[in-house]
């Protein structure tokens, strides 16, 4: 999940002993990982950013026009250029690096946990994949330090051209992977995100943890 959009929702931890619906380990035949806050952590991006532009309060969000450029540049549809001439419209001129400036900060690691926890799903034969909305400083980065590799595939929001919470992100996912929504599960750390898949169809379950996760599918029959 990209950190600017990652703000606009709440995290929430739901935990209960079991889905709305019976659930059985032979039924899920794909899981569907997040990435940024899942599987990848870069704690200080915010803020670094923050301070180099001299910007105060929910970064990016202050404007309208700006937090929609921002989305439109998650989903492919302006490139990183495109959305700084918005912003510098809006707030004025900044320093721009001769590289981007999004990927300046960016310095994502991997959540050990985590990686463990689909490196045993996926031991177990079961398909695993990444649906991420990101831009593309941060794909790039992610790709040139192998972090998607622990995936069977990578749904990339700028590559798909639309991006979670629409649930047409998780239709894109079923279609291409030739799975019925009722046999995928979805983890994410956004609670909207969360809501919209199970709208759509999808098993989900918001993360806390790696260790909230793995005890969530084992008590509902989903990983042994």
């Amino acid at each position: 999940m990209l950190f600017l959009i990652k703000r606009r929702g709440r995290r929430s931890f739901s935990f209960c002993l079991g889905l709305e619906k019976e659930l059985n380990v032979f039924m899920i035949k794909l899981f569907i990982f997040d990435m940024g806050g899942v599987v990848a952590e870069s704690t200080d991006f915010d803020k670094k950013l923050a301070s180099y532009l001299g910007f105060e309060g929910r970064l990016l969000h202050e404007n309208e026009d700006v937090e929609r450029a921002i989305r439109d540049h998650m989903e492919g549809k302006i490139d990183e250029d495109q959305f700084w001439e918005i912003y510098i419209s809006k707030y004025g001129s900044i320093k721009k690096p001769k590289s981007s400036l999004f990927g300046k900060f960016f310095n994502p690691s991997l959540d050990k946990g985590t990686v463990k926890l689909i490196q045993d799903l996926k031991a177990k034969g079961n398909r695993v994949v990444c649906g991420t909305n990101v831009i593309d400083s941060h794909y790039k980065i992610h790709m040139a330090k192998s972090q998607y590799d622990i995936f069977d595939k990578v749904y990339a929001s700028h590559l798909m051209h639309v991006s979670k919470p629409n649930t047409a992100f998780y239709s894109y996912i079923c279609n291409k992977e030739k799975v019925d929504p009722s046999q995928v599960f979805f983890i994410d750390d956004m609670e909207e995100n969360i809501e919209t898949a199970r709208e759509y169809g999808l098993n989900a379950e918001t993360f806390k943890s790696s260790e909230q996760i793995r005890t969530y599918l084992k008590i509902n029959n989903i990983f042994a």
